[in-house]
């Protein structure tokens, strides 16, 4: 197996575990909405895991490009088209299609990511409102009392 099979081979994993991760994102979407903090809080732990895989791999990735490229500093910066026109005809074409996969995964997740924030902000916004409602701090009367 040559240095771009197993390059091939790191970011086909990756796309898997950025599969899963939008998966368990759409987990979260669903838990936030019905505001199930148990279950919020276990997807959570599984989100993290799943990041920490995924950020494992991409350090494979780029040790394996640095080996390509020994004289760059910024090969974390190094755009993966840079890679493809360097690779033979067949890996070259490999890696064309996994880029676009993987692009659109990487999309996919900061959509869902941007509705989840929302979503958080306008509970965190809905919670603080009634909260005001109720106590308001003395201000206000929230039962009338005359009969």
């Amino acid at each position: 197996m040559n240095d771009y099979d197993k390059i091939i081979e790191i970011i086909t994993a990756e796309i898997d575990l950025f599969e899963q991760l939008i998966n368990i994102m759409h987990k979260k979407k669903e838990q936030i909405i019905s505001m199930n903090i148990d279950d919020l809080q276990k997807t959570l732990n599984e989100e993290i895991k799943l990041l920490a895989k995924t950020r494992l791999l991409e350090n494979k990735r780029l040790d394996l490009v640095k080996s390509f490229y020994p004289q760059k500093n910024n090969i974390e910066k190094l755009p993966l088209s840079e890679l493809i026109k360097e690779a033979p005809a067949k890996e070259s074409k490999i890696l064309s299609e996994l880029k676009f996969v993987l692009k659109s995964k990487l999309d996919e997740i900061k959509r869902i990511n941007d509705s989840n924030r929302i979503l958080i902000e306008r509970s965190k916004k809905f919670i603080r409102e009634n909260i005001s409602i109720l106590t308001c701090a003395g201000e206000r009367q929230l039962v009338n009392k005359k009969v």
